[in-house]
């Protein structure tokens, strides 16, 4: 069978239609429509052919100054569907679009169509956003989007810039500069530079520089710290980084560390030396001192932070000597007699075999993974956390472990995965929410978080996705009495937020349901009481980008209507598990687990339901479902987090070209 694509011709508007017609109930282009993009010169319109029969056609429209294009329309006729014409028709309209200098090719597809919006996953198109109501009869679409082009060259180690071309030191005065070029002399890769200079150049964008700042750094949002920022926005490794300047000169931030500092200290040393005054000032060169009972302080200081003149104060008190502040200087505030040893820890720190690991980049992405060590139901055990490092290392993601504390280390990574219970009270949606307004890919995202932690949010989005779910009733002190006379009992009460099964109440009585409710209204405003459905088991369904990722049977604890049981004593206990390959989920289960998540979002998703009578049920959607090794990931192995890397891969790439449109 030989099949061509080419242009479409007028002689084609008759078989266009044609085609329109047998592949689309709603939302047809017409006759008039065809013959008009033919004449388009912003429009391309491509037709495969089997012989002289056309048997499928493409459409892509742009704007004439954008950097995208559309894929406003793809049909094939359904006895030529499984030959990979589709595939090539896509690809058609790639070349084309990136033929125009375009950087992505957007498309809308029915949200309701699973193995249509896999199709265009495995062509490289990554979800967006969800459209409601987009369609002719109401459908919700999916909008997507593909980079275009040659993306490997975006990605590939080997094209990345050398990792350590050259030093430039960055001082504030030119005598400065001229000091240091005397003691310098004769090292081709170091290079000495005003920051005037520095700041407005122009061609060190790219340049992967090392940066040593000796500018004064005294003061937030002073020379110093532009000079760090600025290295860093050009994508230059920085001593002191941003970081470093903002935890040293706001000292809530790095005052914790003092008493860590202080007990580095050689009391009986101090105390066998006498000092004519109560204070010692240190000055430490790239973590080197002179002072052989100092070397431990100096190291740790420079560990902590990474700078390259560092003033720490010591005070007498009455336990004894203590750390009091850590401060960075400028070049210009070394004593003239000390900058002889200065500038040999400056040639020993540029010339060390090893880099601070903080200023390196292996990979061609970085990708957080925020963890909290002390939680006790955490979302991936330990094993897990390791899988998806392993993973990712494959297709050339560094995955980092980060904590509460690190915040601030955001924007030196290129997405974020939380891997912490997600709440909108605590630290995890502060995360997400920074990551986002940075611009990066986030699992979970903000939205999806708001969404999933509500669940009389969730109650109405699947009412209105017209999915099965328990009945269900919102309850507020205003109705709470007309509820209570007409509810059937048992039931079930939940407070809007709650996760891991808190927060979820069986309620056996009339009396019952007044006492736990009028509790529960004192912290919510609203609760939801939901029909009891007591099952074995319950399904979850795990969702990425639209497609499942695994499937699980969760089992009720031992003794106890819920998977989770929650003790007095704070111990929790927890029903079995089986994992169950995803072909064999029955198909009802697994569309009702797509078409819950695509009502949320485009994320990651863990879909709980229940299969009562050969129909689903959808009881919740959680934003950041369990992946534990050994459990979900005990049909597919690796392949759970290769596929959840390659998402993230894709977002990045996404991510990236948005910035360069």
């Amino acid at each position: 069978m030989n099949i061509i694509i080419n242009d479409a011709e007028t002689r084609d508007i008759e078989a266009l239609v044609a085609i329109e017609n047998s592949c689309f109930p709603t939302d047809r282009l017409s006759r008039r429509s065809f013959s008009r993009s033919l004449k388009n010169p912003v429009q391309v319109m491509k037709v495969a052919r089997v012989g002289n029969t056309a048997v499928g056609y493409a459409l892509i429209h742009w704007r004439r100054n954008g950097k995208s294009a559309r894929l406003y329309s793809l049909a094939v006729l359904e006895r030529w569907r499984k030959n990979g014409i589709g595939e090539m028709l896509v690809n058609a309209m790639r070349n084309s679009a990136a033929h125009e200098g375009k950087r992505l090719l957007s498309l809308e597809v029915r949200a309701n169509k699973p193995n249509l919006i896999g199709f265009y996953q495995g062509l490289g198109f990554a979800v967006q956003r969800r459209l409601p109501a987009y369609y002719e009869d109401g459908a919700d679409a999916l909008k997507m989007v593909a980079v275009l082009g040659d993306t490997a060259t975006l990605i590939q180690p080997d094209q990345l810039p050398a990792r350590r071309q050259r030093t430039l030191i960055v001082v504030s005065r030119a005598q400065d500069a001229r000091h240091l070029n005397l003691h310098l002399t004769g090292n081709s890769k170091l290079e000495v530079i005003v920051a005037r200079q520095f700041l407005t150049a122009t061609d060190r964008q790219g340049a992967q520089n090392h940066i040593i700042n000796l500018c004064p750094s005294d003061e937030y949002l002073g020379s110093g710290y532009y000079v760090s920022l600025i290295a860093e926005a050009r994508g230059n490794r920085t001593l002191p980084s941003v970081d470093t300047l903002s935890s040293l000169v706001r000292r809530r931030l790095y005052k914790k560390h003092l008493g860590v500092l202080s007990s580095l200290l050689p009391q009986d040393y101090l105390a066998q030396h006498e000092h004519a005054h109560d204070k010692i000032s240190l000055e430490f060169y790239f973590g080197q001192t002179d002072a052989d009972w100092a070397r431990r302080l100096c190291r740790q200081c420079y560990r902590l932070f990474p700078s390259p003149v560092l003033e720490v104060l010591l005070q007498r008190s009455s336990n004894g000597w203590d750390v009091r502040y850590v401060w960075p200087l400028s070049f210009t505030a070394v004593d003239e007699k000390d900058r002889p040893r200065f500038s040999e820890a400056l040639k020993a720190a540029v010339s060390s075999p090893i880099p601070n690991p903080a200023f390196i980049r292996h990979s061609a992405f970085d990708l957080a993974i925020l963890i909290d060590r002390r939680e006790l139901l955490p979302p991936s055990n330990s094993r897990a956390i390791s899988a998806l490092i392993r993973a990712g290392k494959k297709i050339d993601i560094a995955c980092s472990v980060i904590g509460k504390t690190d915040i601030k280390r955001l924007a030196s990574f290129d997405g974020l995965f939380i891997r912490i219970t997600t709440q909108l009270n605590n630290y995890s949606y502060e995360f997400a929410l920074a990551a986002d307004r940075l611009g990066m890919p986030v699992i979970d995202d903000p939205q999806s978080i708001l969404r999933c932690s509500n669940k009389v949010f969730l109650k109405e989005v699947l009412e209105r996705a017209h999915l099965n779910m328990p009945k269900s009733w919102l309850v507020t002190s205003g109705n709470l009495n007309e509820m209570a006379t007409s509810l059937a009992f048992p039931l079930v009460l939940k407070i809007p937020d709650g996760s891991f099964s808190r927060g979820v109440f069986k309620i056996e009585t009339t009396d019952a349901f007044l006492s736990k409710a009028n509790l529960l209204l004192e912290k919510s405003y609203v609760l939801v009481a939901q029909e009891f459905m007591p099952t074995p088991y319950d399904w979850r369904i795990g969702v990425l980008d639209g497609q499942p990722l695994f499937a699980c049977k969760y089992f009720m604890s031992r003794g106890h209507w819920q998977i989770y049981n929650h003790k007095s004593n704070n111990k929790v206990d927890s029903g079995d598990f089986e994992t169950v390959p995803v072909a064999e989920v029955p198909t009802h289960v697994l569309d009702a687990a797509i078409r819950a998540s695509l009502s949320v979002g485009n994320g990651l998703y863990g879909v709980d339901i229940k299969e009562i009578d050969g129909r689903a049920f959808i009881i919740e959607v959680n934003d950041n479902p369990n992946i534990d090794a050994g459990i979900e990931d005990k049909i597919i192995g690796a392949d759970l987090y290769n596929q959840l890397m390659t998402s993230f891969h894709q977002r990045i790439l996404l991510a990236r070209a948005r910035t360069q449109i």
